[in-house]
């Protein structure tokens, strides 16, 4: 994909090929950077082998077309998301009250739909450079605010559940937890723009 999009640096290319597993080793510098050591570090190091193995089987590394088509699923993950759950923050924030039970449960349904798009191509678009992504300042503040994000969404589907819906998108912490998902998730859009440029 082109740098207008998350993840937008696209794969290695036909002239980085050579960057595969077996070159995975010179960037373990990383790790040292970070201040990660012992099975800690091992853990992650294992990982970012296990993602550039993904990567070269899947096609993602070196595929242009599979890349492409594994980031516009990535773009339509974010629609599915941005879209429904900022008009559920919106009436989380008090407003929009027209939207009914009905209406939100859809909404619901329809970003649980984007979370899943967005977790299976995000791992496969990670994996297509993933020590380099692994490094990238923008790529890690975001992978924290992705976790505080889905968090925050569970907390309040456990709330939901708890007392139900009508009660759960009322009060205090649904204004709490509506306005947190609104920043939490533009916030992770942003920084996917930002990748492409740090």
């Amino acid at each position: 994909m082109t740098r207008h999009g998350d993840h937008a640096k696209g794969p290695s290319g036909q002239g980085h090929r050579g960057q595969d597993v077996n070159s995975l080793a010179a960037h373990c510098r990383w790790l040292r950077l970070t201040g990660i050591r012992d099975i800690t570090a091992v853990m992650i190091d294992a990982l970012l082998h296990a993602l550039a193995v993904l990567g070269l089987m899947t096609g993602v590394t070196h595929s242009s077309i599979i890349y492409a088509v594994t980031s516009a699923t990535h773009v339509l993950g974010i629609a599915l998301l941005l879209g429904p759950i900022a008009l559920v923050d919106l009436r989380l924030l008090g407003l929009l009250r027209r939207l009914d039970l009905a209406a939100l449960a859809i909404l619901r349904h329809a970003a649980t739909l984007g979370v899943l798009l967005l977790v299976v191509t995000g791992v496969l678009l990670f994996a297509a450079k993933p020590v380099e992504y692994a490094a990238n300042p923008a790529m890690q503040i975001k992978l924290l605010v992705i976790a505080a994000g889905l968090g925050n969404a569970l907390g309040f589907e456990w709330q939901a559940r708890r007392v139900g819906l009508a009660l759960a998108i009322s009060g205090r912490s649904a204004t709490l937890a509506g306005g947190a998902s609104l920043i939490l998730w533009l916030s992770a859009l942003l920084l996917g723009r930002w990748i492409a440029f740090v």
